[in-house]
C-alpha cells in the first residue's frame, strides 16, 4: 500500500510538472467520457433497468393480430373470453389512455380543462402490483356496467390542481359531464405503461366502450404466472385464438394473438437510435484514447532517460511498468471526474429534450449503474492508453538512453509506427462517424424537400372531446362541431376554419379496411386498407389541399342524403388508373358504410414525411359524426395571437367544454421532424468532435516527427533542398497515415453503416456520393493538420540544426 501511495504521489507530480499536457489529456478523456455517459444514462433508463413494477419480467402485451394490423386493439368479450380460457397468466387487464374533460367539483366549480385519463378494468393496478397511498384502488366489480362511478387520481394531480386536500376522498369530480367519487390517490411517481394518466376511470365510462366483439378499442396487459415462459404462454394463446376464430368466425376469423414484453414494445421505437448513438459516443472514447496514447508515448520519449537512470538504479521493469500505469490510471480518473460532471449536465439535456420521446416511465438519472459505467469507462481507458506506452517504455536500452546525445532515444522506427498506427486508428473511426452524419443530413434535407400536402402557415390548430352523455345523440355532436366552426369564423383576422377528426402529424389517425363493390371481393381478411378520416366542408380549403377532380363535402352532404367520400391521388390511380374515380363505390368495414366517391384530392402525408403516399379516404363529417374533433383556423397573421379568441369562441356555444393542444400546425410539423433533427444533431456533434481529435492526433503525430527529424531536415537544407521539397517530405508522412485510415474507414462505414437502415429517408446507407465526400472532407482536414507542422519544418535554420545534437 505504501509503495501504492508512492506511485500516487510522483504521478501527481509529474502530471502537475507538465500542465499542458495533462490539461490536455484531461480534456481530451472527459468529452469522451462524458459523452458515453450521456448516452448510457438513458440506455440504462430504457434498455437496461427494469420497469418500475412489482416482478415487471412477467408483464407483457397482449395484441389481437390480423392480416392488416399485426398489433390491433381487443373486444371486451375477447378479453373475458381470454380470461376464462388461459392458464397461463395471473391476471389479463384493460387499459384505455384518452383524455377526459374536467368541468366541476363537489362544492366549486372550476374553468373548464382536460386531464389524461385512463380507462381500466379493476384488476389493473393488482396486476403492476401497486396500491393506493389514500383510499383504494377499484375493487371487483367496479368496472362492471351499472357499477357506482368511482375515480382514482395521480398524485400529480392531487398536489398541483387540488392543494394535496386530504379531504379530496369521498368527493365528487365532474369528468365527461359525469359525477365520480373520488376512492383513492396513487403513490407518488406511479407512472402508466404509455402515458401520464392523471385520472383513472373504470373501463366501462370510456366513451367507446361496447359489449360489441366488433368493437375493438381496449389495451391488454398480462402478468404471466410464476414458471409460464413467453413461449409456454404464445402457444396457449394461439390454441384459445384457433377456438374462438370458429366459435366467432363473423368477428373472429384469421385472427391471431401476439404477447410482446411490456419493456421490449414500450422501447422498439427508441431501441435502434440509441444503439446507434452509443456505437458512435464509444468510437469517440476510442479516439480520446488513441490520442491520449500518442501524447503519452511522446511524452515518454522526453522521459527516457529519467527510466534508465530508475532501471539502471535497480528498478525491476514491473515497477517501471506499475509507476506509468498508476501515472495513466491517475489521469482517466480525473478526466472520468471531469467527464461525470458533462455526462449528468448532458443526461438532463437529453432527458428534457421532447426529440428523445422518452416515456416517462423511464427515469434518466445519476444511480448506481450509470455511476458505475462511468467509473468503469474511466478505468478502461486509462488501461487503454496507459498500456502500450507503459509496455514500450518500462524496458529502457541503457546503452543509447544514458550515452551523451542520447536524446533521440524514442525516435525508433517502431514507435513511430505503433504512434501511426494510432492515427491511423482515429482517421477511420472518425470517417466512420462522418460517413453516419453525412447520411443524417442527406436524409434530413430530403425530408426538408417533401411536400407535406397542405400549407401549414398560419394556422392555429386545437382539439376537444364533447361528453356522449351531454350530447348522446350524433346530430347533437354534428350541431355543436358547426356552431364552433361558424363562430371561429366569425373572429377578425380569420380567413378559414374547419373541423376534421384527425389533423396531418397531430396523431388519432385511423384506418379501415374496404372493398370495391363493383369488384370481385377479396377473401375475407385480405381486404386492402386506407386511412380514413372525417372531415367538413372547409376543411380543403382551410388547409389549401388542391382538388384534383369532382368535388369535395358541402352543406348539402347531411346525415339524409346519400354518403359520399372523398378520396386522395394514389387511392385514385392505385384502383381507376386509367378511368374516373368519381362515380364509383366504395365500401368501408369501419364504420359499416357504402358511400360514392364525389371528388379526388391531392395526397397529404399524414403521419409523417418519410412516410410513402398511401390510399386514403375522408368521410362527410355530418354524415358520421363523432364526439371527437380537431379545430383548424388559418388566420391572416401570425395563428399564435388567435388562441384566446378562439377559446372564448368555443366557449360562446358551451361554457363547460375543454379544449387543449392549443398549437400551430408549423408547431406539428417541426414536431414531427424533431426526432430525425436530434439524432442528426447528436451525431452530427459527435463526428466533428472525433474530426477535431482525429486532425489533432495527426498534426502532434506529425510535428513530433519534425521535431525528431530536425537534424536530418538541417542536413537536406544544407545540401540544397528546397522548401517544396520538404514541405512534400513531410505532408507526404501524414498523407500515408491519412489514406490508410481513410481505406480502412471506408471498409468499416460499409459494414456498419447498416445500422442506419431504416433511420435514413431518400438515401442508401450505401450512398457513393457521401462516402466520397466525407473521405474528401477528412483528408483535406488531415492534410492541413500536416501542413502546419510541415511549413514550420521548411523554416529550420540549417546552421542551428546542424548543432542540434
Amino acid at each position: 500500500m505504501q509503495t501504492l501511495w508512492q506511485d500516487l504521489r510522483y504521478g501527481a507530480r509529474m502530471l502537475l510538472k507538465n500542465p499542458g499536457f495533462t490539461l490536455i489529456a484531461v480534456l481530451t478523456l472527459a468529452l469522451g467520457i462524458g459523452a458515453n455517459t450521456a448516452i448510457f444514462s438513458v440506455v440504462n433508463a430504457a434498455l437496461l433497468r427494469p420497469l418500475p413494477y412489482d416482478r415487471a419480467e412477467q408483464l407483457v402485451a397482449v395484441f389481437v393480430r390480423t392480416s392488416s394490423d399485426p398489433r390491433a386493439y381487443v373486444s371486451w368479450p375477447d378479453l373475458l373470453d381470454w380470461r376464462a380460457q388461459n392458464q397461463s397468466f395471473a391476471q389479463l387487464a384493460a387499459f384505455v389512455p384518452q383524455s377526459v374533460n374536467l368541468t366541476g367539483r363537489t362544492g366549486s366549480q372550476i374553468e373548464p380543462g382536460r386531464v389524461i385519463g385512463g380507462f381500466v378494468s379493476a384488476d389493473f393496478f393488482p396486476l403492476l402490483g401497486v396500491t393506493a397511498a389514500q383510499g383504494r384502488a377499484f375493487l371487483p366489480g367496479e368496472d362492471a356496467q351499472g357499477a357506482q362511478p368511482v375515480a382514482v387520481v395521480s398524485h400529480e394531480i392531487w398536489r398541483d390542481r387540488f392543494g394535496a386536500e386530504a379531504q379530496l376522498l369521498g368527493q365528487t369530480l365532474t369528468l365527461n359531464n359525469q359525477l365520480f367519487t373520488v376512492v383513492g390517490v396513487m403513490p407518488a411517481g406511479f407512472r402508466a405503461p404509455y402515458s401520464e394518466v392523471e385520472v383513472w376511470l373504470p373501463i366501462q365510462h370510456y366513451p367507446n366502450f361496447s359489449l360489441d366483439r366488433k368493437t375493438t378499442s381496449a389495451g391488454v396487459f398480462g402478468r404471466l404466472k410464476s414458471g409460464v415462459t413467453m413461449r409456454q404462454a404464445q402457444t396457449e394463446m394461439d390454441t384459445i385464438a384457433a377456438r374462438l376464430a370458429q366459435q366467432y368466425p363473423a368477428t373472429n376469423k384469421d385472427h391471431g394473438i401476439t404477447l410482446v414484453g411490456l419493456q421490449s414494445l414500450l422501447v422498439e421505437q427508441l431501441k435502434p437510435a440509441l444503439l446507434v448513438l452509443f456505437g458512435a459516443v464509444g468510437f469517440v472514447l476510442l479516439i480520446a484514447c488513441a490520442n491520449v496514447a500518442n501524447l503519452l508515448l511522446c511524452r515518454a520519449v522526453g522521459r527516457a532517460r529519467e527510466l534508465a537512470l530508475r532501471a539502471a538504479l535497480g528498478a525491476s521493469r514491473t515497477r517501471l511498468l506499475r509507476q506509468l500505469l498508476t501515472e495513466s490510471l491517475l489521469l482517466a480518473l480525473i478526466g472520468g471526474a471531469l467527464g461525470l460532471l458533462i455526462g449528468v449536465w448532458g443526461m438532463e439535456a437529453l432527458a428534457a429534450n421532447s426529440a428523445v420521446n422518452l416515456p416517462t416511465l423511464f427515469e434518466v438519472k445519476l444511480d448506481r449503474a450509470v455511476f458505475g459505467f462511468t467509473l468503469g469507462a474511466a478505468l478502461l481507458t486509462g488501461v487503454i492508453f496507459g498500456l502500450v506506452p507503459a509496455l514500450r517504455f518500462s524496458r529502457p536500452d541503457l546503452n543509447d538512453a544514458l550515452k551523451e546525445g542520447g536524446r533521440t532515444v524514442g525516435a525508433s522506427p517502431a514507435r513511430n509506427r505503433l504512434r501511426g498506427l494510432f492515427v491511423v486508428v482515429q482517421v477511420a473511426l472518425s470517417l466512420v462517424l462522418l460517413v453516419g452524419a453525412g447520411l443524417m443530413v442527406r436524409s434530413f434535407v430530403n425530408l426538408l424537400g417533401v411536400a407535406p400536402g397542405f400549407d401549414a402557415h398560419n394556422v392555429l390548430t386545437l382539439e376537444y372531446r364533447v361528453p356522449r352523455n351531454k350530447y348522446p345523440d350524433p346530430q347533437q355532436q354534428w350541431r355543436f362541431h358547426e356552431q364552433v366552426v361558424a363562430r371561429v369564423q366569425e373572429l377578425p383576422g380569420v380567413e378559414a376554419a374547419a373541423v376534421v377528426l384527425a389533423l396531418p402529424h397531430g396523431g388519432n389517425a385511423g384506418a379501415s379496411d374496404f372493398t370495391l363493390p363493383e369488384r370481385a371481393a377479396p377473401p375475407a381478411g385480405q381486404e386492402p386498407r386506407a386511412q380514413t378520416n372525417r372531415a367538413d366542408p372547409h376543411y380543403f380549403r382551410t388547409m389549401k389541399i388542391p382538388v384534383l377532380q369532382g368535388r369535395v363535402f358541402t352543406a348539402q352532404d347531411q346525415p339524409q342524403t346519400p354518403p359520399v367520400v372523398v378520396i386522395n391521388q394514389t387511392m385514385a390511380r392505385q384502383y381507376w388508373p386509367s378511368s374516373d374515380a368519381v362515380g364509383r363505390p366504395v365500401h368501408l368495414l369501419t364504420p359499416d358504410v357504402t358511400a360514392t366517391i364525389i371528388g379526388v384530392v391531392g395526397d397529404v402525408r399524414h403521419l409523417s414525411l418519410d412516410e410513402p403516399a398511401q390510399p386514403q379516404i375522408y368521410l362527410a363529417y355530418a354524415q358520421q359524426p363523432h364526439i371527437f374533433a380537431s379545430l383548424a383556423v388559418r388566420t391572416r397573421t401570425d395563428a399564435n395571437g388567435f388562441a384566446n379568441a378562439v377559446r372564448a369562441a368555443i366557449w360562446s356555444v358551451d361554457s363547460e367544454q375543454p379544449v387543449w393542444k392549443v398549437r400551430t400546425l408549423e408547431w406539428l410539423l417541426q414536431r414531427s421532424l424533431g426526432g430525425q433533427r436530434f439524432l442528426l444533431q447528436l451525431i452530427g456533434a459527435l463526428a466533428a468532435l472525433a474530426l477535431v481529435l482525429a486532425a489533432v492526433g495527426i498534426y502532434g503525430v506529425i510535428a513530433y516527427a519534425v521535431s525528431q527529424q530536425t537534424h536530418e531536415i538541417g542536413i537536406r537544407l544544407a545540401l540544397g533542398a528546397q522548401a517544396g521539397d520538404i514541405l512534400r517530405l513531410v505532408v507526404g508522412q501524414g498523407a500515408g497515415l491519412t489514406l490508410a485510415g481513410v481505406a480502412l474507414g471506408l471498409m468499416a462505414a460499409i459494414g456498419l453503416t447498416r445500422w442506419l437502415k431504416g433511420m435514413v429517408f431518400g438515401v442508401s446507407v450505401m450512398d457513393p456520393l457521401t462516402f466520397a465526400g466525407v473521405a474528401l472532407l477528412l483528408t483535406m482536414v488531415a492534410l492541413l493538420a500536416c501542413w502546419l507542422p510541415a511549413r514550420r519544418a521548411t523554416k529550420v535554420d540549417p546552421l542551428i540544426a546542424l548543432r542540434y545534437e
